[in-house]
């Protein structure tokens, strides 16, 4: 069925797995401790998060990582970059592929405020970090361990300064799905293409 604007489009779109696929997280810097320039973007199924907890604990063999699925995982996606090129990406149910995590161990609360609470480890063979609310709960996380082989700015293994990566802060905090702000975004053109196509009309 051919959609009558864009704005219809984007409404259709919405409501397909693709805009309803998780519910999305992402890392706010609190103070400006390095290590600067982290990102931390994850996605949960929905289940997940109604639960109120997530635990995670895997350390895959070198020789098997590629094959291994996590198929009822309810960690859906996982991102991180270090500002430079020392990323670590996954998405469990679709298996680990290089740049992914060869250790992951989380152990995650999902707050009442729409932030997360807990703890996070991740390393593969290039990048490493650890953050902790600690035992005061959160919702402010700190790095207690930052390193990349590609560099972090301003600190670690091969930065020139070669000072630790640690001491930064930050929330994690639930924002809208990614696909849904692209679908507001085409639903705000194709309502103002709308209204000029509309406006141009009464002006002849």
């Amino acid at each position: 069925m051919k959609c009558l604007s864009a704005l219809a489009c984007a409404i259709l779109l919405s409501a397909s797995p693709l805009a309803t696929a998780g519910i999305w997280y992402k890392w706010h810097a609190t103070n400006d401790i390095a290590p600067h320039g982290i990102s931390l973007l994850l996605e949960f199924n929905k289940a997940v998060v109604r639960s109120g907890i997530f635990q995670m604990r895997i350390d895959v063999d070198e020789n098997a990582f590629q094959d291994t699925l996590f198929p009822q995982s309810g960690l859906l996606s996982f991102y991180y970059g270090t500002g430079t090129e020392g990323e670590i990406t996954w998405k469990p149910r679709k298996g680990i592929t290089d740049p992914g995590p060869v250790i992951l161990d989380m152990d995650i609360r999902f707050g009442p405020g729409r932030h997360l609470t807990g703890g996070i480890y991740a390393h593969n063979y290039n990048s490493q970090f650890g953050m902790s609310t600690g035992f005061m709960g959160g919702p402010n996380f700190t790095i207690y361990e930052a390193e990349s082989d590609a560099g972090m700015k301003g600190c670690g293994w091969v930065s020139e300064e070669g000072r630790p990566c640690f001491g930064a802060t930050g929330q994690i905090r639930q924002i809208p799905e990614p696909a849904s702000v692209a679908l507001i975004g085409l639903g705000v053109l194709g309502a103002a293409l709308t209204r000029r196509r509309n406006t141009r009309k009464a002006v002849r």
